[in-house]
């Protein structure tokens, strides 16, 4: 889905406190890159992290939304999940999310 330029730089803003990061056109949205490896997507003005054993339950007892890819085959659960409201106002509460 669609990314506007206004969410994209917020996006990018709210990244920066965690080092560089690149946003890559994919799929109709952007792929979130820092130092190559991929860690985030953004899609219809949403931003996901990816998520690993580690620290997906941190993600879900935070309430986070998952991205569900659909697809042909119907709706595909992703590795990636939204990160709370508050970290989405605020690139210092970000950075532990993003990491």
């Amino acid at each position: 889905m669609p990314v506007s330029r206004a969410f994209l730089q917020h996006a990018l803003d709210l990244l920066a406190p965690g080092g560089p990061v690149q946003a890559r056109p994919m799929f109709g949205g952007y792929g979130l890159f820092h130092r190559g490896a991929i860690f985030g997507l953004l899609d219809d003005d949403e931003l996901y992290l990816k998520t690993d054993d580690a620290n997906r339950r941190a993600f879900v007892d935070a309430g986070c939304r998952q991205w569900v890819y659909p697809s042909p085959k119907g709706p595909m659960p992703t590795s990636y999940y939204r990160p709370p409201d508050a970290a989405m106002e605020d690139p210092e509460e970000m950075v532990p999310w993003a990491r």
